[in-house]
Parts: C-alpha cells; sequence; structure tokens
C-alpha cells in the first residue's frame, strides 16, 4: 500500500507549477526533498517486498526449522550485533564486525530499524510539504488569478487589451490592503522558519532513530576513508551491518527450553546504508542553506537597497527605468508587503509587462509628490499671510498698550462720545 502511495505522489514532481510563489531553496524543501524522500522510500519497498530482506543461515541447531521460519522470526523480533565484536581482528578472532561466539556478559546491540525505514521516509517527506502546503493556503491562488492575463503572449497582439490589464493590476496593488500584503509576507516567512526548524528537528529524530549515530555518521566516514581499508572499521558496517546474529528459543525433545543461535545476513542494509549516507549530505547541506535564506530574508526587512536589487534582477531587461537610482526611488517608497506582491507578480509576469507596471508606480509616486509639494507651499503662503496679518494687527493695536489703558483716558474717551 505504501508503495503505491509514494508512487502515485511522485507525479506531483513531474507536472509544471501553475504559478511561481516561493523561491529556489523553498522548493529544494518540498520538491527535490520531497522527491528525494519518496524515491528512497520506493527503494527500501521493492527490496522488501520483491527482493528477500533478510536471510538466516541453518545449522545443526536449527535444521529441524526450516529457513522461512528461521527468517520470519528473526525479521520480526529483530537481529543483534555484539559491541565487543566491533574491534576484534577479522578472520581470526571474528568471522564478521559485531559476529561472536556467545558469552555470558555480552553486550547486545539489535538492529530493529530496518523494518520501519520505509515507513519513517514516507513519514519525513509528508512533514517537507506541510510548511508548503500552509503557504499555499494562505495565498489562495492570488499570484495565479493577478497574473493570469499578462503571462501568456497572445495580449501581445492586442495591444488594448494588454494595456488595460496593466492598469487594472496597478490599480489592485495601489488600491489593495497594505496590512493584507504585509501579512502575506510574515506568512511566507513563517514558512521558511518552519522548513529551517523542520529539516533541523528531521536530523535530530533521525539520530535518535539510528540509536544516536545519524548526526555523526557522514563525519565517521570521510574519516575513516582516509584509514588503511585492511585495519578501519567501516562505520556503515557497524550502523547498517549486513551480517548479524539471532537467537530465538524452543522446546527440544526432551521438552526442556532450548536456546538456539543463527546468522541472518541482511541485504536490505546495502540500500539503507547508501540512503541515508545521500540523505546525511543533503540534510546538511539543506540546513546551511535554510539558515542562509533566513540570514538574507533579515536583511530584506532591513535594506531598501537590497529589495531594489532582487526586483532589478528579476527585471532583466535594457530600460532606462532599470538604471538602480531610479528604480531605488521607486521601490524605497513602497511598504514592504507592496514589495513582496510585486517581486512575486514578477516572477509570474513577461518582463516588459512588469516595467510597464513600475513605470506606472513611477507615475503614481511622482503625481503624489506634486500633490504634497503643492499641498506644503499652499500652506506655507498661507501660514505668511496669517504671520503678516498679525503683525499689522500688532503694529496698530498693540496687545499690552490695550491692557494698559487707564481709567482716565477710558473717561476721555467715553466724555467725546457724549458731546
Amino acid at each position: 500500500m505504501i508503495l503505491l502511495e509514494t508512487f502515485a505522489s511522485l507525479k506531483q514532481f513531474f507536472a509544471s507549477p501553475k504559478s511561481n510563489v516561493d523561491n529556489a531553496i523553498y522548493k529544494l524543501h518540498y520538491r527535490v526533498t520531497v522527491g528525494l524522500l519518496y524515491g528512497c522510500c520506493a527503494l527500501v519497498s521493492l527490496s522488501q517486498f520483491i527482493g528477500q530482506p533478510i536471510h538466516c543461515v541453518a545449522n545443526s541447531d536449527t535444521k529441524p526449522y526450516s529457513e522461512k521460519f528461521l527468517n520470519t522470526f528473526c525479521w520480526i523480533q529483530s537481529t543483534f550485533s555484539i559491541e565487543s565484536a566491533w574491534n576484534k581482528t577479522i578472520g581470526t578472532e571474528i568471522p564478521y564486525p559485531g559476529v561472536d561466539k556467545t558469552s555470558p556478559n555480552e553486550k547486545r546491540i539489535f538492529h530493529a530499524y530496518y523494518q520501519w525505514v520505509a515507513f519513517v521516509l514516507f513519514i519525513q517527506a509528508l512533514f517537507f510539504n506541510v510548511p508548503h502546503l500552509i503557504w499555499k493556503n494562505k495565498e489562495k491562488g492570488l499570484i495565479r488569478n493577478l497574473a493570469k492575463n499578462l503571462n501568456t503572449d497572445e495580449y501581445f497582439d492586442r495591444e488594448i487589451d494588454r494595456h488595460q490589464a496593466i492598469v487594472d493590476l496597478f490599480e489592485y496593488l495601489n488600491k489593495s490592503s497594505e496590512t493584507n500584503h504585509t501579512t502575506m509576507f510574515f506568512w511566507f516567512v513563517a514558512t521558511e522558519i518552519m522548513n529551517f526548524v523542520n529539516v533541523l528537528s528531521q536530523m535530530i529524530l533521525m539520530d535518535k532513530f539510528l540509536s544516536n549515530q545519524f548526526i555523526s555518521y557522514g563525519f565517521e566516514i570521510l574519516s575513516k576513508s582516509q584509514e588503511e581499508w585492511s585495519t578501519r572499521i567501516d562505520p556503515m558496517v557497524r550502523l547498517f551491518p549486513r551480517v548479524t546474529k539471532c537467537t530465538f528459543r524452543m522446546y527440544g525433545e526432551s521438552g526442556d527450553l532450548e536456546r538456539h543461535d543463527t546468522i541472518c545476513i541482511l541485504p536490505i542494509n546495502i540500500v539503507n546504508e547508501k540512503i541515508y549516507i545521500v540523505l546525511w549530505f543533503w540534510f546538511f547541506f539543506l540546513c546551511f542553506l535554510s539558515s542562509l535564506n533566513l540570514i538574507y530574508r533579515l536583511m530584506i526587512v532591513i535594506l531598501s537597497n537590497l529589495r531594489t536589487y532582487t526586483i532589478k534582477r528579476q527585471c532583466i531587461h535594457d530600460d532606462n527605468l532599470m538604471k538602480f537610482e531610479r528604480l531605488h526611488s521607486i521601490v524605497s517608497r513602497m511598504s514592504l508587503g507592496k514589495w513582496f506582491l510585486l517581486s512575486l507578480l514578477i516572477k509570474n509576469i513577461d518582463p516588459i509587462n512588469a516595467i510597464e507596471i513600475l513605470r506606472l508606480y513611477e507615475k503614481h509616486q511622482l503625481r503624489c509628490l506634486e500633490h504634497e509639494m503643492t499641498t506644503r507651499n499652499g500652506e506655507r503662503y498661507l501660514q505668511s499671510k496669517i504671520d503678516a496679518l498679525e503683525s499689522v494687527n500688532n503694529e496698530n493695536y498693540p496687545f499690552d498698550r490695550a491692557i494698559n489703558i487707564n481709567h482716565t483716558d477710558r473717561n476721555h474717551y467715553n466724555g467725546k462720545n457724549e458731546k
């Protein structure tokens, strides 16, 4: 069942996306990594269900039991290695790393993970898809709907329709809510953080799943590769042993409980060791890129020059508008949310149409500046008139003199009026 679901899920990686609403590093998470994990899951599933994942060798003690019985029992109960046998000489002391004769105080290392590898890989792939699904739910196909009339060549044959579509898109960008755009931007940043946390968490969980040996797995392989082949202990063989032991107890002919040991070969671990060394390098690489991407996103928030550069890089076109200083005068006056929405739109429309939208933005900003300057000049003119009137009034009717008129002056003034 899991194999069929895996093959069905792989179809989405060959379908072309309807719109581009993220970036290359984001796609490494939900496309490349998910595809890689599904592919590994399919490979392990094929090895288990088509091939023979375990083959236990019958000896004189286990001859009464069929090979199928031994294989099934040891696969279910899990096999083990003996820790002290890792450092012994192969060929003289032990037949294979981790395999030795039974002793009373031996420390066993059980290998139960191989039964769950396919399921774990499948679940990992699902988790890598979660941030992308959250972002799609928040974006709701907005970019595809806005850009649908400007991302094909048909509008170049109908200039009036193309121009009207550009104007309509500009009007939406200009009049739509700034808060909604900013919220949309921070949701995108939140899912980028989720991508980083997810890959870091999965590395830690894989380390627990593989008995705390995954984090150091790649480093050990790199260091051991420099040692002499005949004397080195291969970390892949230690983590994914190809030969292990299995013990089971059964009633003998006398009715007493007897213990039986058998040697088991695990061909499935040849596949597992290759899968996990690839995943080790890929996860470390992805974690590194994701951390750099978060630093870049922080710089985008802080630096308007960097926001201008991203728009310039997306609009690769020889146009006077694309000169950095001129473009920066447009982008620097945009809110963070509006810049983000515009940068997504530019990814999904023709560069010529993108430049037309930027040109409309420039004209709109110039009109706003002219209106602001006219308003400010008008206010200054009005204020100067008010100041002039106040100065004239103060000269003709000084305020200090008015309040210091004595009682005699008032009587003299009143007497003149009576005459």
